[in-house]
């Protein structure tokens, strides 16, 4: 499905037994820098919103808005108009609880915190999701950073880090809370 910015929305998986929805967008509008108004996103339009389990790829050219979309979506940029829920909830007002608990970024340029070791960064992010207990968190710290091979380097700091290696912690740190939501930036 394209809408008029070129933007396009792929389903690439679709489980039967599943018919929840985790993310609704409803007459979603915003403008960008250049004063362009992006109406009526894709998901609005056709009627579409994310389904929990399904993977769906969001693609288009170059400065079509993706970005700005995934970041409307899990609260770190604000719409112009429009509601989002997440589980049936709108998130207005309640935005940086609801993100925290639900959803994971893997941002396009890593975001790792600087000055801190790949188990601190872990560990920030299990923080700010609410979790309090310690075995827990070092519990899935060592879960998640074996999931992307990169356990023998919990005690680097992000800056020291390959491109790749830089990305696979950053997976890491959007699955280590166990969110409902991943946004992936390519």
């Amino acid at each position: 499905v394209v809408d008029d910015n070129g933007l396009a929305a792929q389903l690439l998986q679709r489980p039967d037994s599943v018919n929840r929805a985790v993310v609704e967008l409803d007459a979603l509008t915003d403008t960008d820098r250049t004063g362009t108004k992006y109406q009526d996103f894709f998901l609005i339009r056709c009627g579409y919103c994310f389904i929990f389990c399904f993977f769906i790829a969001i693609y288009g050219k170059s400065g079509s808005g993706k970005t700005t979309l995934l970041n409307i979506i899990g609260g770190l940029d604000k719409q112009d108009k429009g509601k989002i829920y997440i589980d049936g909830e709108n998130i207005a007002g309640k935005v940086d609880k609801i993100r925290n608990a639900k959803i994971g970024f893997i941002f396009q340029n890593y975001y790792l915190e600087r000055g801190y070791t790949i188990a601190e960064i872990m560990h920030n992010a299990m923080h700010i999701a609410g979790f309090k207990d310690e075995s827990e968190i070092a519990r899935r710290t060592e879960e998640v950073l074996a999931l992307v091979d990169m356990e023998r380097f919990k005690n680097k700091q992000g800056d020291a880090l390959s491109g790749g290696q830089k990305q696979r912690v950053a997976i890491a740190r959007a699955l280590i809370k166990g969110a409902d939501i991943i946004l992936a930036d390519e």
